[in-house]
């Protein structure tokens, strides 16, 4: 049995379509943001103000930079999901709508990639 139809008998829906998932997922980025808000942005409003270098030594420990990664990626997805529902339900037009999803996904792709670029470069810059 996958995670998913437990979770959806545990909630009490009977049926696991698609918007079932969509909707749990949903719910799960969002919750997963909670400790990942809290982790990043309050140490990172403690240090407003310093230095660029004091900024890059903070976020070469691999857990900062961890967290602030797993932060804007949970954040980027959860967006792209919101997207989705958002040219779901209000664009009629069945090829703008494709065009926008398609667009969505590249944009959501080529932010994870410039994320993972600017992580790495910066944890293992000397």
């Amino acid at each position: 049995m996958s995670y998913r139809i437990f979770i959806s008998k545990l909630l009490g829906f009977s049926a696991t379509n698609e918007g079932t998932n969509h909707w749990l997922k949903q719910r799960l980025s969002s919750i997963c943001l909670i400790p990942l808000t809290i982790l990043f942005v309050f140490p990172l409003a403690q240090h407003i103000g310093h230095d660029y270098q004091e900024i890059m030594s903070l976020y070469q420990n691999p857990f900062r930079s961890a967290i602030a990664f797993l932060f804007l990626l949970v954040t980027a997805i959860h967006l792209r999901q919101g997207l989705q529902v958002v040219i779901e339900d209000y664009i009629h037009s069945m090829v703008r709508k494709e065009t926008l999803l398609v667009c969505s996904t590249v944009l959501f792709v080529f932010f994870t990639f410039i994320a993972i670029y600017s992580f790495t470069k910066i944890v293992f810059s000397t």
